[in-house]
């Protein structure tokens, strides 16, 4: 996964005094990249996809990149728990390609998200609309999704998830 989509999120979050868990599809150690080629810090995941519920979570923070995103977004696992945040009408945050596993979760129909411009006619084939913006946040539907295109939107996006959890 994209490094600083994953590593700013969770280090900013737990500073500011959030409880997260890096939930991964194993417990293998998670390598990631800089700018989807450059190797990256790795990361040990805290918990299984599978053993997690959205019931003991208040937001669920999808990191883009290409390659692990193109894994999650068909894995019955991360489906089902994105699935229960919206659910729930718990905040969904994804950055860049992260928006790919709510599209491929039928949770962008009728919203509006602005991921990387590579996402965007999925999106738009999904039933979403997309726009090209720093940060966008949409209540419509049930439940709060923040998304945000990129490394460079990052301090918008990890400020948009931290108003959604006060």
């Amino acid at each position: 996964m994209e490094e600083t989509e994953l590593t700013r999120p969770l280090r900013d979050l737990k500073a500011a005094g959030a409880q997260v868990t890096l939930a991964a599809i194993t417990l293998d150690p998670c390598e990631t990249v800089q700018h989807d080629r450059y190797e990256g810090e790795t990361l040990t995941p805290d918990a299984l996809l599978s053993d997690v519920q959205a019931s003991d979570y208040d937001l669920l923070v999808v990191p883009g990149g290409t390659c692990n995103v193109d894994r999650i977004r068909v894995n019955e696992d991360a489906i089902t728990l994105a699935q229960e945040f919206a659910h729930e009408g718990k905040p969904i945050a994804a950055i860049c390609h992260g928006a790919w596993l709510l599209v491929n979760d039928g949770l962008v129909a009728g919203k509006t998200a602005s991921p990387c411009r590579y996402t965007a006619a999925d999106i738009k084939n999904a039933g979403g609309h997309y726009v090209d913006e720093q940060l966008h946040v949409d209540d419509a539907n049930s439940f709060k999704l923040i998304t945000s295109r990129k490394p460079a939107d990052l301090d918008y996006f990890v400020d948009a998830i931290k108003d959604a959890l006060n």
